[in-house]
């Protein structure tokens, strides 16, 4: 699962770019098998051709690409945007792929504002110093999942995990899992004919 929109309050934005793109270029893309591979192939070769035509859409529409690496196959080497506008499609989709672009914000307002303006809202990730104040920011955030200094997947098998919008529906992981598979059939039984009902049984069906 990769993250595409990151927003930096605008304080530090071009000191976080310069030293993401740095870190992202170090990362290397190939075969899976390999054990100094970091980024492996998209699921094939046409999700890859896919997601390079909404780079070059954004980029025709003014998004400015500080990184961008070749294509080729199923490979697909890292790309960092900025100057990407909310309604660019890049912008509004699930890329599922090593595509990032970066969004300055300069109040905790503005950031929920751009983070929940998109019809998607699987996981996301609040990194801050303030551990109280991250806390509260993630609350105001439209998704299934957030995680206050943690990457923006961490699954575990007790934690709800499931998104919102059109990222899905219902949970997974513990009693949630549970409840999403179980049918409930109310079955009430009376002691005679036209008599109430004395007894109600609740049978579960997997």
């Amino acid at each position: 699962m990769s993250a595409n929109r990151v927003l930096v309050h605008q304080n530090i934005f071009d000191r976080f770019v310069d030293r993401y793109v740095a870190k992202v270029s170090s990362l290397t893309v190939g075969d899976p098998g390999q054990a100094t591979t970091v980024i492996g192939p998209l699921i094939n070769a046409a999700q890859a051709e896919k997601l390079n035509r909404l780079v070059d859409e954004a980029v025709e529409q003014g998004a400015r690409p500080v990184l961008r690496g070749t294509v080729g196959g199923g490979l697909f080497e890292p790309v960092v945007l900025v100057d990407a506008k909310p309604e660019m499609r890049v912008a509004q989709t699930e890329l599922f792929g090593p595509v990032v672009y970066m969004i300055p914000f300069g109040s905790d307002d503005e950031a929920v504002t751009i983070a929940n303006d998109s019809t998607f809202g699987l996981s996301g990730a609040v990194r801050t110093g303030d551990l109280n104040g991250g806390n509260e920011l993630a609350k105001r955030v439209q998704t299934g999942m957030i995680h206050v200094n943690d990457a923006t997947m961490h699954d575990e098998p007790i934690v709800a995990f499931g998104g919102e919008k059109q990222s899905g529906v219902g949970r997974l992981n513990g009693a949630w899992s549970l409840g999403e598979f179980t049918t409930f059939n109310g079955c009430p039984s009376t002691t005679a004919v036209g008599s109430s009902p004395t007894e109600l049984s609740l049978s579960l069906r997997r």
